[in-house]
């Protein structure tokens, strides 16, 4: 199975998104990664590599008119996670992908992720919970560092859920 990943972010977080680029090459995982890349310096860094398991994608090719309605009015991390489940979305509907994996960029991988993947099964959602009563309770109940949706009826249904949830 090849696993399309997405992601977002800047040139600050360059290296941990490439080291988690890295880290799926190392682990030998049939992949291919999509970055939305928040800033020019980011997406020219990444053009320029020409990563063959990687596409770069402009700010300005990903950023929709409901996006940039709400932009203004939140500060740049907020902005990141405004936009998370909308990248999820580009990467199915303008790569027409089966389904898709949003990962935080600063993950890595140590072994390969056939394990979740297999456990997901034919699911068209996998998401995880934060730990109950941990810190992270604060910004909400779901994890999303891997977050899975599926190219289909209820995949797509969930994901324009959270989608205009995050950005409402």
């Amino acid at each position: 199975m090849k696993y399309n990943f997405c992601t977002l972010f800047d040139s600050f977080y360059l290296h941990k998104g490439l080291a988690l680029y890295q880290s799926l090459c190392d682990v030998g995982a049939d992949f291919h990664l999509y970055v939305v890349a928040f800033d020019d310096k980011c997406f020219t860094e990444l053009t320029t590599l020409n990563l063959p398991k990687l596409t770069a994608i402009s700010l300005t090719e990903f950023e929709t008119e409901e996006l940039l309605s709400v932009k203004s009015s939140r500060n740049r991390a907020e902005y990141c996670w405004t936009s998370g489940p909308s990248v999820i979305y580009h990467c199915i509907k303008n790569f027409k992908l089966e389904h898709c994996t949003y990962v935080d960029a600063d993950m890595m991988f140590f072994t390969s992720p056939e394990v979740i993947f297999d456990e997901i099964g034919n699911s068209s959602v996998a998401i995880t919970e934060h730990i109950p009563d941990g810190p992270e309770m604060t910004t909400g109940k779901y994890c999303v560092q891997f977050v899975y949706f599926r190219n289909d009826f209820e995949g797509m249904k969930a994901l324009a859920w959270w989608r205009y949830s995050c950005i409402d």
